[in-house]
């Protein structure tokens, strides 16, 4: 697949964005169990 720089960046942007927000919504989660 011929990606230029630009749309690499773009994956991988979207990529840690989406495994950041996972990380966020079940430690938030974890946290409301506890209280």
């Amino acid at each position: 697949e011929g990606r230029t720089l630009r749309e690499i960046r773009r994956c991988l942007k979207r990529y840690l964005a989406r495994e950041i927000y996972r990380r966020l919504n079940t430690a938030a989660r974890a946290q409301l169990a506890t209280t």
